[in-house]
């Protein structure tokens, strides 16, 4: 490990392992990332970092020579929230069952993975993905990432959706679709939004996202898990295009959206509002 590398690495350690404020629950701090630094070995020792201090949880960001470090400890609301993705790999098996092809799981979760793009210089974690793998192999970035706030803003929540459409811009297949789940602790809320990459930048962040049309917003309350309001919760559809490089032909050819049952939407809500 080269000097600069270490350097920032011991300075990483020593801020993670001040103990967290149990009143707050979280830190965020920033670091710079000077040339010099060996990205690939940098990323490699946070990564066993997590699995042998006492840092908590972490999630970073590098990009713009900027180490972006958010620090938590995990509640179970915001583990229930970050498992809807896994709603999207029970929506692709039951359609497969249905059309009575061979089962195969195309959509291959990646949680907790960290993604490197040496040549830029960024990196990325996220609260889950998950990525094609007909067309995407490990180490790939994922298709799409969802990323889950109790104690970060909706306004953070939508410049880390900009981060991960601009840090993977520069791969072959970039991220198509980020999901953030917007947590509210004190009134029992949430809120989720969907956005896909814009081709044009926006005025306000995501300023490279925009909103996948007739997906959401949806926000639901501790009033929702009524058993009318419940019911009303609806159906799901993920457009095809923001899941896969190339949807398996005999999903395509079913239509062109994968529809998550309300069902399992209505059982996922309540978990995470029951969790809070």
């Amino acid at each position: 490990m080269n000097a600069s590398t270490e350097t920032l690495f011991k300075s990483i350690d020593e801020a993670l392992c001040v103990p967290l404020d149990w009143n707050i629950g979280y830190r965020q701090v920033e670091f710079d990332v000077p040339p010099s630094v060996d990205l690939g070995l940098l990323v490699k020792k946070i990564n066993e970092g997590e699995e042998i201090q006492p840092w908590h949880r972490i999630r970073f960001t590098i990009q713009h020579a900027k180490l972006n470090i958010y620090q938590l400890m995990p509640t179970c609301s915001h583990e229930q929230a970050a498992d809807l993705l896994t709603l999207f790999l029970y929506a692709e098996a039951d359609l497969t069952r249905s059309l009575q092809v061979e089962p195969r799981r195309h959509l291959k979760p990646t949680r907790c993975s960290t993604f490197l793009d040496q040549a830029a210089r960024t990196c990325g974690q996220a609260d889950g993905s998950l990525r094609p793998n007909n067309t995407r192999n490990y180490g790939d970035w994922p298709s799409i990432v969802i990323e889950v706030g109790d104690n970060r803003s909706l306004s953070d929540l939508y410049n880390l959706a900009d981060r991960w459409f601009s840090m993977s811009a520069h791969q072959p297949r970039p991220v198509k679709t980020v999901v953030i789940v917007k947590l509210y602790p004190n009134t029992r809320r949430m809120r989720v939004e969907f956005f896909e990459r814009s081709a044009q930048t926006n005025a306000t962040p995501p300023i490279h996202g925009t909103h996948i049309p007739n997906l959401g917003p949806y926000e639901w309350t501790q009033e929702t898990l009524a058993p009318a309001a419940l019911q009303s919760i609806p159906d799901m559809y993920i457009p095809l295009a923001q899941l896969y490089d190339q949807a398996p032909g005999h999903l395509a050819a079913n239509g062109p959206d994968l529809v998550v049952r309300a069902l399992d939407v209505q059982r996922w809500v309540e978990d995470v509002l029951s969790s809070m």
